[in-house]
């Protein structure tokens, strides 16, 4: 079992088409059957069933799949541990956040200030794409904020608690809606509405239209920053995580009234950080997973 032949499979389990998978590792199709043959006969089992309708992989494929993802990110990883000790480059540090927190930039300050020289890669993203992220090995810690019907998708990764919390209707302080004590769907249907760009916020807004019908949406996508700056600006309500209004800053907090869902969905949320299995921390990386953001106040 040789690495061309993990990277093979992996690229054939991605694209289900051997002209497809040839193309992008830019080797002949042939060569790419043969190196998935002699890897099925090394496994002792068939990795993908072939049709008319490409190669796809078989219940047995489909576990195997994980362990060479896993490889292959452990393999990149040592790669470029390597050139790294190789050059005397400084450590990279690779972090994906569903949001922006005061506590991880301050923390990277704190750092660089006593002394510890390292690069910071870090780069907000919807949790959903985070999950795939860190599985495949392209960032080494990540936050993200995950319902409980969406946590099958963690699979193997490790994870730390950082807080639970709930899903609010967030509506113009100035608004005629923010002295209600219980949103009603009457009121939701008079409401405009600003989404972020995340699959799992996105699914519990979806599943709140199921109760409501269509709601009037008006921005969608962008940054968290970008959402809240044209909810605010065009006096829209949003649905977002009471952690991310709670550290968004004053402004926002001012400017906003948080409602209560949990009479018309399954409002509950964590706040996790999460990792390969396989991954070991450094003490760099350590420090921020084991940074407090819960008790950093934005002015």
């Amino acid at each position: 079992m040789t690495i061309d032949q993990i990277t093979y499979f992996v690229e054939l389990a991605n694209c289900h088409t051997l002209s497809q998978a040839a193309i992008n590792l830019h080797i002949s199709q042939a060569g790419l059957s043969r190196s998935i043959s002699q890897l099925e006969a090394e496994v002792g089992f068939a990795l993908f069933s072939r049709s008319r309708h490409g190669s796809l992989l078989t219940a047995k494929g489909r576990q195997f799949l994980q362990f060479a993802e896993q490889l292959l990110a452990t393999y990149h990883a040592a790669q470029e541990a390597a050139r790294q000790i190789g050059t005397g480059k400084q450590a990279e540090i690779r972090i994906a956040v569903c949001c922006y927190l005061q506590a991880i930039n301050q923390q990277f300050i704190n750092l660089q200030r006593s002394g510890h020289h390292f690069t910071l890669r870090m780069n907000e993203l919807p949790s959903s794409q985070i999950i795939n992220l860190i599985k495949n090995g392209l960032y080494d810690l990540g936050l993200i904020a995950i319902n409980t019907v969406a946590k099958d998708t963690l699979q193997d990764l490790q994870t730390k608690l950082v807080t639970h919390g709930h899903l609010r209707l967030y509506v113009p302080a100035n608004s005629q809606f923010a002295k209600i004590e219980q949103v009603t769907v009457k009121d939701l249907k008079q409401m405009k509405f600003v989404l972020y760009e995340d699959q799992y916020n996105e699914r519990l807004f979806n599943l709140l239209q199921l109760k409501t019908g269509p709601l009037n949406v008006v921005f969608h996508g962008g940054s968290d920053w970008t959402a809240d700056y044209i909810a605010d600006d065009l006096q829209a309500c949003f649905v977002g995580r009471d952690f991310q209004f709670n550290y968004a800053g004053k402004k926002l907090q001012h400017s906003f009234v948080p409602l209560s869902l949990a009479h018309l969905i399954d409002d509950r949320f964590d706040l996790l950080w999460i990792k390969r299995p396989h991954y070991e921390l450094n003490p760099l990386e350590q420090s921020f997973l084991d940074t407090d953001i819960t008790k950093i106040e934005i002015d």
